[in-house]
């Protein structure tokens, strides 16, 4: 008897309170111009690249709004954001702002056209997220992420949420502690402090550092662990996101390529 297969309908665009989840299939509803992701060559494999990204559902208007959009979409204890950045010294985030406002435009279109993609269970890579941090969501939209990396063949994720799972605890909402702990196997812990990374460490979580690698990477060896780096070089080189053989799934500690500029 032949096995039907299990199929996620996913609308291209939900909604959780004031914040859009864009789900994307490249080659469909976009085409990835990532340089390090080289979404394309998971055609080859049969599977598809499906890419998240968080948008606030108020457009883009008035002043500084990227700014105001972060303190929607983005973790508040996020190195990189344009409030943070100047403090921490992590370095600004490399997302372009000014192709995020017309990402924006776009989701807003598809929002109203009630679009959805039918993904093959099992079927897809799933990189989560472009832009926006699922800590901003609400225990519906984080359940969302979860069926999304539950779904996929494989992850490339990381996020702050690993910081609110002892106060999710705190709080007694045990549904976001679970939903937290459920993403830790998918997920890496974004840092880019020494005291950060040995902190999700010991929380159990595999992190990854966009800054003060060098150091990062020290202090993990110390805690007798082992450290990767990620093996993305150049735009002409062989690994890239899609085909990467230590891909941030939750699994390994990474150190990113390059520090930011």
């Amino acid at each position: 008897m032949k096995i039907k297969p299990k199929i996620l309908t996913a609308p291209v665009v939900r909604v959780f309170d004031q914040i859009m989840v864009q789900a994307q299939l490249d080659g469909v509803d976009y085409e990835s111009v990532n340089r390090k992701e080289r979404a394309s060559l998971v055609l080859g494999t049969g599977q598809v690249w499906v890419e998240v990204c968080l948008f606030p559902l108020e457009p883009f208007s008035g002043p500084k709004p990227i700014n105001r959009a972060e303190s929607v979409v983005c973790d508040p204890l996020c190195a990189h954001t344009a409030i943070n950045a100047p403090l921490t010294g992590a370095g600004r985030c490399y997302v372009n702002h000014l192709g995020i406002k017309r990402s924006q435009q776009k989701a807003l279109q598809q929002l109203e056209s009630k679009r959805f993609n039918s993904l093959l269970v099992g079927g897809y890579i799933l990189r989560l997220t472009k832009w926006g941090d699922i800590s901003a969501l609400n225990n519906d939209g984080l359940a969302w992420a979860l069926e999304l990396c539950v779904s996929a063949a494989e992850t490339r994720a990381y996020s702050n949420i690993w910081r609110h799972e002892e106060s999710a605890l705190e709080a007694g909402d045990l549904w976001r502690y679970r939903l937290i702990q459920g993403l830790k196997g998918f997920v890496q812990a974004s840092v880019s402090s020494v005291e950060d990374a040995l902190k999700a460490k010991r929380a159990g979580w595999k992190v990854y550092a966009g800054a003060r690698q060098d150091e990062i990477r020290a202090a993990l060896i110390a805690e007798g662990v082992r450290v990767y780096k990620c093996p993305y070089t150049t735009p002409t080189g062989r690994v890239f996101c899609a085909n990467c053989p230590m891909p941030c799934d939750g699994t390994r500690h990474i150190m990113s390529p390059k520090e930011p500029t």
